[in-house]
């Protein structure tokens, strides 16, 4: 962005208006900007098709007389677990959520949250915090939900309707960081006569940029959010916050264990830290007061008109508390995926021992029945028809995936760097 756009658009955002006339936010049903559409593909979810500004959305939730077209979220509480737990795991809280920088675009730039996670989150919030009211011994990353556990216990929160506001505001309140940071940086160019927002986004925000550290800093932040806090139940916040990402941090304990002893205000530091060191800036005296007294610290506060918060839906439909498989469609991937194998592959078998056999053996059932379920990689840095995933500690299994019929070819597993034979440039 020119330097003489970001002053042009902190005189808009001091003026209490951050669009320009003529671009203004976008309007309810309007299609998500492409930016968007490509963060839900690399997830490898279905495009959404509109948004709808968070002022006019609304969760609708009511009993409905049962149709055997529909699926309870309470019976495959399961399946919601585990889709959950496969997006955080692989990017932390970037996979179920997107900030649009106004660097990167003036007029559809804000926070995009997929009605999709809302409801999601929403009914494991309120599943978790049943079972961590009926197992206060267990600790929350420990906590799994199925169909029937609990069922007949009360939640500890007044309405399904408080879980998904907590949920909505979890949400929204991760990326409401990165717009703040977003705004310093604008700040900081405005002061050097440079900007270097782009540099800071494509190292540090992007979601093929793996920047672990990063998203757990952020992720942090909602440890300090009173906006969040007080939707959840007394007592259950931070358990509750510990369940939700617990996949992310499980999967990534030994880059984050030098974090975890820090408090959420240090790691914010650290943040603007990075940032500034994109222009050049040294922050060794300087972080805290950048940290504390520019806008970055307001993350409890209201957020303002002056950014749009979108969320998105695949299809103008409401949420009573199900999922409906529309005719032609499955909101879930509850059938099995056809499976077939190369001859490298048949190879690479024949020589495997008999445990690793049967390793792959489980994992290739977990592929055909519940293939999107499972932690794929390489999904945003390699070929698109392929991923791999790990079969042990030091095995990895590449396949390659047919978008019409949904086929899964078995290509090879072998050694952890395989999937460089196939063309991923990092492993």
């Amino acid at each position: 962005m020119r330097l003489m756009d970001c002053r042009e658009f902190l005189s808009r955002y001091a003026a209490g208006e951050s669009y320009k006339p003529y671009g203004g936010p976008l309007q309810d049903g309007t299609s998500p900007p492409s930016a968007f559409n490509d963060h839900q593909t690399t997830i490898g979810w279905p495009a959404d098709g509109h948004v709808i500004p968070r002022d006019k959305y609304e969760h609708r939730l009511r009993d409905t007389t049962p149709n055997n077209d529909e699926v309870r979220a309470t019976e495959i509480l399961h399946f919601l677990e585990a889709e959950w737990d496969t997006a955080v795991g692989a990017y932390g809280l970037d996979g179920v959520t997107e900030y649009i920088p106004f660097h990167t675009d003036e007029q559809s730039y804000g926070i995009y949250v997929p009605q999709r996670c809302i409801r999601s989150l929403g009914h494991l919030l309120y599943g978790w915090a049943r079972k961590l009211t009926a197992e206060p011994d267990t600790a929350p990353e420990a906590i799994h939900l199925d169909a029937t556990a609990n069922a007949h216990s009360q939640s500890p929160f007044e309405s399904l309707t408080q879980a998904f506001d907590l949920a909505a505001e979890l949400l929204v309140r991760y990326r409401w960081a990165d717009h703040q940071l977003e705004l310093l940086a604008t700040h900081l160019a405005d002061f050097t006569g440079i900007d270097a927002y782009d540099i800071y986004y494509d190292q540090n925000r992007r979601l093929d940029a793996d920047e672990i550290a990063t998203r757990y800093r952020l992720l942090r932040q909602l440890d300090r959010s009173t906006a969040c806090r007080r939707l959840a139940p007394s007592g259950l916040y931070g358990s509750l916050l510990r369940r939700m990402t617990a996949a992310f941090t499980n999967n990534n304990r030994n880059a984050l264990s030098q974090f975890s002893s820090e408090s959420p205000q240090t790691l914010h530091r650290q943040q603007v830290s990075v940032l500034s060191s994109a222009f050049d800036i040294n922050t060794t005296s300087s972080e805290g007061f950048l940290a504390d007294e520019l806008p970055s610290r307001r993350l409890d506060r209201s957020v303002p008109t002056r950014i749009q918060v979108y969320i998105t839906r695949r299809e103008p439909d409401s949420d009573y508390g199900t999922i409906t498989n529309r005719p032609g469609t499955r909101s879930l991937e509850l059938e099995p995926r056809p499976i077939s194998r190369t001859d490298e592959f048949e190879r690479s078998y024949q020589k495997a021992d008999g445990t690793l056999q049967r390793d792959v053996d489980d994992l290739v059932e977990d592929i055909r029945n519940r293939f999107g379920h499972l932690t794929w990689k390489g999904m945003s840095f390699g070929p698109k028809d392929k991923r791999y995933i790990d079969v042990t500690g030091s095995k990895r299994l590449v396949v390659q995936i047919d978008d019409q019929t949904k086929e899964v070819t078995l290509l090879d597993f072998g050694s952890h760097d395989l999937p460089r034979q196939y063309g991923f440039n990092k492993v």
